[in-house]
């Protein structure tokens, strides 16, 4: 997977944590008097995005190197031309361990896209995505999750976007409450599986080889977003202050590409005393997403949430229905040309596909040139609704996305005959 850099336009809030010095590339002196090391987190060379990251340690101090094997990246092309559907999450081994970075398993994958899933009951080893961003959708459970850059607590419906190069770790969570939220809002909507935020963490995982941002029409030309978009700066959390650990040996689990290396530093990446910049992890709660509404049928991008390449990021969250006197209020037959369309069932009423097996953590999968859409009677049964409960996500690719060979135990072979 070679990183992709197209120019896109993304979210740059700059932002400044901790202790920094008041202009770049200056000798700066740590808590202790010691010269502060900065970093710079860059993306695509020196032109794109970055931050400034001052550690109390060399960063660049490597102690060891060692093969890391990471989860399966293989995909199988052999079966036939079909919708797919993952009724199944990754099951761990009774009375195993598993955690959301070595545990994952790829559904579906392609040239700049891969869809994951994973089931974590105990906090992961250190992790680097080398080459790609991932945004990690939390179906159900809690979570810290630690960077460099400091700690971000999430919780169901939060998408949690981290971009390539930073350092984290994922930490199931069993304790009371819910994730941090804005302010609150009376007219708040009831987060997917909010019910369900008991242990284990289940997670479903983009990964991009290029940035996942805002689509560019949210953005202004300064990269902030604009009044039409479904979501804005408040809506965001970032991480808090940095942890500024001063430990000896570390390994991190560096995935680049196909292939993993365990390299170990000889301090932790987490000493970590402030950063300034606008490229680090945020998360975004989908009910803080506020959906469209039209007089008749509009298509899935006005629901779109993010953009990378190769995909488009949409999630349908409960909301009025058309109110056209003849709306037909669920979607038309359609099909796919210039790539696969991917759809989570996070939550909500399933009622018209509860016969071929689809519920709650379904995944299913069309292939282009697969006419796919309400099954019939559908659009007459719901003619007299006024609105939806659903809350589904729409990962819409521009490429061929081939199921994972370590996903195929995964698959209901009968699906494609519910149609």
């Amino acid at each position: 997977m070679v990183r992709i850099h197209d120019g896109r336009i993304s979210m740059p809030h700059y932002r400044n944590v901790g202790r920094y010095p008041p202009k770049r590339h200056i000798y700066w002196e740590g808590p202790d008097g010691s010269p502060l090391v900065e970093e710079l987190l860059g993306d695509d060379g020196f032109d794109g995005e970055s931050s400034l990251l001052y550690h109390l340690h060399d960063p660049a101090g490597v102690e060891g190197r060692a093969p890391w094997e990471p989860p399966s990246t293989e995909s199988d092309s052999s079966g036939l031309h079909a919708a797919m559907h993952f009724p199944r999450r990754p099951a761990p081994v009774p009375g195993a361990a598993a955690d959301a970075v070595r545990h994952r398993v790829m559904l579906v994958g392609g040239a700049t896209v891969r869809v994951w899933r994973a089931v974590a009951t105990e906090a992961s080893p250190l992790y680097r995505n080398a080459t790609a961003d991932e945004c990690a959708y939390v179906e159900a459970g809690k979570a810290l999750v630690h960077t460099a850059m400091g700690s971000m607590e999430v919780g169901p419906g939060d998408f949690v976007v981290i971009p390539a190069g930073v350092v984290h770790s994922w930490h199931p969570s069993s304790e009371e409450g819910s994730a941090a939220v804005p302010a609150a809002d009376p007219g708040r909507r009831t987060s997917p599986a909010a019910r369900d935020a008991a242990s284990p963490l289940r997670l479903t995982l983009f990964e991009s080889a290029g940035r996942i941002s805002a689509p560019a029409r949210y953005l202004s030309p300064h990269g902030l977003l604009l009044e039409g978009s479904p979501y804005c700066e408040r809506d965001l959390r970032h991480p808090d202050a940095p942890q500024a650990v001063d430990a000896g040996d570390t390994t991190v689990l560096t995935r680049h590409g196909h292939r993993g290396t365990a390299i170990t530093y000889r301090h932790h990446p987490f000493d970590v005393v402030g950063w300034t910049g606008t490229l680090y992890p945020y998360a975004l709660n989908i009910a803080d997403c506020e959906p469209v509404t039209a007089r008749l049928h509009a298509p899935p991008p006005v629901h779109q949430v993010f953009a990378m390449p190769g995909a488009d990021l949409m999630f349908f969250t409960p909301r009025l229905l058309e109110y056209h006197p003849q709306a037909v209020k669920v979607p038309y037959q359609h099909v796919n040309l210039g790539g696969d369309e991917l759809l989570l069932f996070a939550d909500g009423d399933f009622s018209s596909r509860t016969q071929s097996g689809v519920r709650q953590g379904s995944v299913t999968v069309f292939p282009p040139g697969i006419p796919h859409g309400p099954p019939p009677g559908l659009a007459e049964a719901t003619h007299a609704h006024q609105e939806t409960s659903e809350w589904t996500l729409l990962l819409d690719g521009h490429e061929r996305l081939e199921p994972g060979r370590a996903a195929l135990p995964m698959l209901d072979a009968g699906y494609p005959l519910t149609w």
